[in-house]
């Protein structure tokens, strides 16, 4: 095994490790939030208001998938002899789908959110809120999906090499 290999398999353990504290910290909060905050207004009705509750998790539960699918990659890239390898181009490619979807639902649940509890008061005073992340998301899984691409190509070289030798 070379020094190259040695040092992909040691920064992908590192890494998965990283992930998954970022995944148990994110679930926590999330947690953590959702019962803070939990507050039913009932002249919407209780099934609006889990209806806010559940679509305004939508982007904690697709930002804990992009970290599992990282997560598994990760694990996949430590384990076998080569990252290059099909397995690991689809879950790079499901990763460049989550990361593209994530801005539309994002934007969707926001309004969706807004539309049914169109009122929220800050000590008397109406506020929205409403945050885009500017196509950062898009423009991320635009570039893991090329990434995808790339490791496709080097599954043929890959392949090339091993027919040489």
């Amino acid at each position: 095994m070379s020094q190259n290999s040695i040092k992909i398999k040691k920064i992908s353990k590192a890494m998965l490790l990283f992930v998954r504290v970022m995944t148990l910290v994110l679930v926590t909060l999330a947690v953590y939030f959702t019962v803070k905050n939990f507050s039913i207004n009932y002249e919407n009705g209780l099934f609006r208001e889990f209806t806010a509750i559940f679509v305004s998790s939508m982007d904690a539960l697709l930002i804990i998938a992009i970290l599992a699918v990282v997560a598994n990659l990760l694990k996949s890239i430590e384990k076998d002899y080569t990252p290059f390898n099909i397995g690991n181009v689809k879950k790079l490619k499901v990763l460049s789908v989550l990361l593209v979807a994530f801005e539309p639902i994002h934007l969707i649940s926001m309004k969706v959110v807004q539309s049914i509890r169109p009122l929220i008061l800050e000590g008397g005073v109406r506020v929205t809120s409403f945050t885009s992340f500017g196509g950062v998301f898009f423009a991320v899984g635009l570039v893991v999906f090329c990434i995808a691409l790339i490791f496709e190509y080097g599954i043929e070289l890959q392949k090339q090499s091993d027919e040489t030798l």
